[in-house]
């Protein structure tokens, strides 16, 4: 599903978009730490500035689609394709601990427990939210595994929270 069939199933349509570039959390790729530092200085003013946007109301949606979120999740999937040679992550059995947190987090429900056993399914987005918050790493792209390195997440930013979006 997309964000806009999401939406549209709550009867809600996009009328605001903003990008702001956070630290890589690609399974393969990393942002180093001087890049993360840097990034960390851009953001009040970057969310300074989406926040006087909503305040006015401005609407971007038509504009910010068509710039965005195709282009994004096309050359995501299409990348990994390319490089990897598979199109959906996998759950690494034995390493599993049954957690559930990849089920919880993912934004788009696509991880479902069949048989004693996490599966994701075929809408699979690319974010990387089941990977990244992963305690045993047991989410793979084929024979890829993320290393420690390459999971980042915000260090102000919980499990709990995530998994909280997804009820708003």
């Amino acid at each position: 599903r997309s964000i806009d069939d999401i939406l549209k199933s709550r009867e809600l349509s996009l009328s605001y978009g903003a990008k702001i570039i956070l630290p890589d959390n690609y399974l393969f790729t990393g942002t180093t730490e001087e890049n993360r530092k840097k990034m960390f200085v851009q953001y009040p003013a970057a969310i300074k500035e989406i926040c006087s946007d909503l305040k006015l109301k401005k609407n971007n949606a038509v504009s910010y689609r068509k710039k965005h979120h195709k282009i994004v999740t096309n050359t995501s999937k299409s990348l990994s394709n390319l490089f990897f040679k598979v199109n959906h992550k996998l759950i690494i059995g034995e390493k599993c601990v049954d957690c559930g947190i990849c089920e919880k987090v993912c934004p788009v429900n696509n991880i479902n427990r069949e048989n004693h056993q996490y599966v994701i399914g075929n809408n699979c987005e690319d974010c990387s939210a089941c990977a990244q918050w992963c305690p045993q790493k047991a989410v793979s792209y084929g024979n890829k595994v993320p290393e420690g390195k390459y999971a980042y997440t915000h260090p102000a930013v919980s499990v709990k929270e995530i998994i909280k979006q997804k009820t708003i």
